[in-house]
C-alpha cells in the first residue's frame, strides 16, 4: 500500500509528544496565566456590563418620570380648560335662557300693540 493510504487506515492516533518536567511545570504555569488573564478579562467585561445596565436603568427612570411629570401638566391643564368649557356653557345657556325670556316679552308687546293700534 501507499504510504497515504495506510495513514488513513491507522485506527489508533500516534501517542502525544513526551514532555519533560520542567517543560510540564512551564506549559502548566502559562495555561494557568491564560486562565488568569481570561478570568480577569471576564470579570472587567462583566463590570463594564453592570455599569452601562445601571447607566441605562438610570436614564430610564429619568425619562419615565420626565414623562408621567409631562402627562401630569397635561392632565391638569386638559382638566382646567375643561371646567372653563363647562363655565362658559352655563354662563351661554343661562344667557341664551335670558334672550329667549326677552324675546318672549317683546313678542307680548308686539301683540299687545298691535290689538290696541
Amino acid at each position: 500500500m501507499t504510504q497515504r493510504v495506510q495513514r488513513s487506515l491507522e485506527a489508533v492516533p500516534p501517542p502525544p509528544s513526551r514532555f519533560t518536567l520542567n517543560e510540564w511545570y512551564l506549559n502548566n504555569r502559562q495555561r494557568y496565566r491564560q486562565a488568569e488573564d481570561q478570568q480577569h478579562l471576564a470579570e472587567r467585561i462583566l463590570a463594564e456590563c453592570d455599569r452601562t445596565r445601571d447607566e441605562a436603568e438610570e436614564i430610564v427612570l429619568r425619562n419615565k418620570q420626565e414623562v408621567e411629570h409631562q402627562l401630569e401638566v397635561k392632565l391638569a391643564d386638559v382638566e382646567f380648560r375643561k371646567k372653563q368649557l363647562e363655565l362658559q356653557k352655563k354662563d351661554l345657556e343661562v344667557e341664551v335662557e335670558a334672550l329667549k325670556t326677552f324675546r318672549a316679552r317683546i313678542e307680548d308687546a308686539q301683540r299687545a300693540l298691535s290689538k290696541n293700534a
